[in-house]
C-alpha cells in the first residue's frame, strides 16, 4: 500500500523546549511520536531515546512481521500484536528500573504512540494521552481514549465549563512509560483502505481536535501538503499552550482530501463491508467506530456454495452469521420460513444460549459471511466493560420490542 507521511513538531506560543520527538521510517512503514514527561531538559531527550528504542527493538524482531505479511491469518496478528507489546514492556522495565534507582528525583519517562503498516494491515499503539484520528469517506472517528487526567475530571465532572480552557491538568497523562512496573499499552490492528488519513496528534495538539473538526477539512479540500500548516495553525489560534507534534499519513495516490461518499454509501471494498454490516446488527448499533474495529479484530469469514447447509435445526451452535453476499433459506421441520439476504444475519441467541438452533439455514446463492463465536466475544466483552453495556443495552431494548408486538 502507498503511503505518504509528515511529521511536523512545533514549541507552541508558551514552551521553550521541545518535548516531543517523532521518527518517520517510510522504508519499515513505522512512525512514531513521543512525548517526554518530567523535567523539561531531561523529557526531551527521555522521548528521543523512547522513540529510537522503540524503532531498533521493531526492527529486529522483523522476522514476526514478515511472517504476518506472506500470512495474515489470526494467530500470526495475534503474534504481532504480542512482539510489539513485549516490546513496550522492555522499554517501560527500563525506564521504570532507572526511576526506582533515582528515589530523590521527579519520575520521568515518554508517552508513546505508533503505527506500524504490514501491507495493507495497520497495527496502532498508544501508551499515554496523544490521540489517534481515522478521516475515512466523509466520516472523522477518534481510534482511541487518550489517557489524561484532565479527561478523568471532566468525566468524573470535577471541573466546571468556564475552567476547563486553562486548567492546569490539561495535558497531564495518567500513565506513561516508567510510571509504574508494569504499562497495559491500547493496541489495536484494523485494515486501511485506499484514500484512508491518519492522524497521530500529541496533547498539545489533540487538546484542541475533535473528529468533527477533521471532517470539515473535507469541505475545504485541502492538500495533503497544506495539512501541517492547517493544523499548527488551528492550534496557534487556540493558544498552543503546549508543544505542538502530529504525523499525518494519508493511503493510496495524491490528492485533496475531498468530499467522497458517506461509509454507508460506499460498499466497494471488504474493510467498509464488515463495518457497515455490522451496524446495521442491533446487537452492535450503540457500538463506536473502535468498538466495531474491536469486534472485526475476532470475527471469521465463511464462504458457501449453493445447496450448502449452514444451520442444522436442532444442533446446538454457538456462532452468528451477518450476510456479507448472497442469499439464504430459513426453514423449521421441513417448512420454508423465510429468506434472509445481504446485511441481515442469524443465529445472534447463540452468542447468548446454549439452546440447540431454532431452524434450518440453506444458502440459495453462493454467499459468504462475517462469522462471530460467542467465547471470543465474551472475552473482548470482559476486557471492554462499556461495550458489554452497551451490547446488554441493545439486547434489553430488542427483546423488549419483541414483547411489545406479540
Amino acid at each position: 500500500m502507498h503511503l505518504r507521511v509528515k511529521g511536523h513538531s512545533d514549541n507552541g506560543l508558551n514552551k521553550l523546549y521541545n518535548e516531543d520527538t517523532y521518527l518517520i521510517d517510510k522504508s519499515f512503514s513505522l512512525f512514531i511520536l513521543c512525548n517526554g514527561v518530567g523535567d523539561q531538559t531531561k523529557s526531551a531527550q527521555m522521548s528521543k531515546k523512547t522513540a529510537h528504542f522503540f524503532l531498533k527493538h521493531v526492527k529486529e524482531k522483523k522476522r514476526v512481521f514478515i511472517t504476518f505479511n506472506e500470512d495474515p491469518s489470526l494467530a500470526n496478528r495475534e503474534a504481532v500484536k504480542h512482539c510489539l507489546d513485549e516490546i513496550i514492556q522492555t522499554l517501560n522495565k527500563t525506564l521504570w528500573k532507572a526511576n526506582q534507582n533515582n528515589p530523590s528525583k521527579k519520575t520521568f519517562g515518554s508517552t508513546l504512540l505508533f503505527s506500524f503498516f504490514i501491507g495493507q494491515d495497520l497495527f496502532f499503539g498508544n501508551i499515554g494521552n496523544g490521540c489517534f484520528f481515522l478521516l475515512r469517506n466523509i466520516e472523522a472517528f477518534q481510534l482511541n481514549e487518550e489517557h489524561s487526567r484532565f479527561k478523568d475530571l471532566i468525566k468524573k465532572n470535577k471541573i466546571p465549563v468556564e475552567k476547563r480552557d486553562n486548567h492546569p491538568s490539561l495535558f497531564e497523562p495518567t500513565f506513561f512509560l516508567g510510571a509504574h512496573r508494569f504499562v497495559e499499552p491500547d493496541l489495536f490492528h484494523m485494515e486501511a483502505i485506499d484514500q484512508d488519513f491518519f492522524l497521530m496528534a500529541a496533547d498539545g495538539l489533540s487538546a484542541y481536535l475533535n473528529p468533527e473538526f477533521l471532517s470539515d477539512t473535507f469541505e475545504k479540500e485541502i492538500s495533503f501538503e497544506e495539512m501541517p500548516q492547517y493544523l499548527i495553525k488551528k492550534a496557534h489560534q487556540e493558544g498552543a499552550k503546549d508543544n505542538v507534534t502530529f504525523v499525518a499519513i494519508q493511503t493510496g495516490k495524491p490528492g485533496t482530501l475531498k468530499k467522497k461518499k458517506s461509509l454507508a454509501d460506499q460498499e466497494t471494498n471488504l474493510p467498509t463491508q464488515k463495518i457497515i454490516a455490522l451496524r446495521k446488527v442491533p446487537l452492535f448499533s450503540n457500538f463506536n467506530y473502535r468498538e466495531l474495529l474491536n469486534i472485526l479484530e475476532i470475527i471469521d469469514l465463511k464462504k458457501f456454495s449453493t445447496g450448502d447447509i449452514i444451520l442444522h435445526e436442532g444442533v446446538l451452535g454457538s456462532e452468528m452469521f451477518v450476510i456479507l453476499q448472497g442469499q439464504v433459506e430459513v426453514s423449521r421441520t421441513g417448512k420454508k420460513l423465510t429468506t434472509l439476504g445481504k446485511g441481515q444475519w442469524f443465529g445472534e441467541m447463540a452468542l447468548i444460549d446454549d439452546e440447540p438452533r431454532s431452524a434450518t439455514i440453506k444458502a440459495l446463492t453462493p454467499s459468504a459471511f462475517i462469522v462471530l463465536e460467542r467465547t471470543s466475544l465474551f472475552n473482548i466483552l470482559e476486557q471492554h466493560s462499556q461495550m458489554g453495556m452497551k451490547m446488554f443495552l441493545s439486547m434489553l431494548k430488542n427483546l423488549n420490542q419483541r414483547l411489545r408486538t406479540r
